[in-house]
């Protein structure tokens, strides 16, 4: 059986503290960022901030500005999720490349 990667658990560890941290910070509450941001539901931010999922292109120039963090913050936040998931690949494939290598010479 094949393990899936869980891109989940990472999103949570990098971008989704950062989200979390940074609103909190802020003073803000995700209700109150939702609204600004125009989503109907605070449940949008908690997603993101439970590495769920993360925010669309289109509105991170408004968190940057809302969380009054520096963009640069945040592309660092977002670079360390995507070296932690090719991370995790590089293990994920060595398992299944050593796994299947040891099999076959036994």
């Amino acid at each position: 059986m094949i393990e899936l990667i869980n891109t989940q658990s990472i999103r949570l560890r990098t971008l989704g503290a950062f989200l979390s941290v940074a609103r909190t910070e802020a003073k803000l509450t995700q209700k109150s960022v939702a609204t600004s941001l125009g989503y109907s539901s605070a449940q949008f931010i908690s997603n993101w901030e439970r590495g769920l999922s993360q925010p669309p292109a289109g509105v991170i120039a408004k968190i940057v500005d809302l969380y009054r963090v520096d963009v640069e913050d945040y592309i660092y936040a977002l670079s360390v999720f995507h070296t932690e998931i090719a991370k995790e690949e590089s293990r994920f494939i060595r398992k299944e490349v050593l796994g299947s290598n040891q099999n076959e010479e036994n």
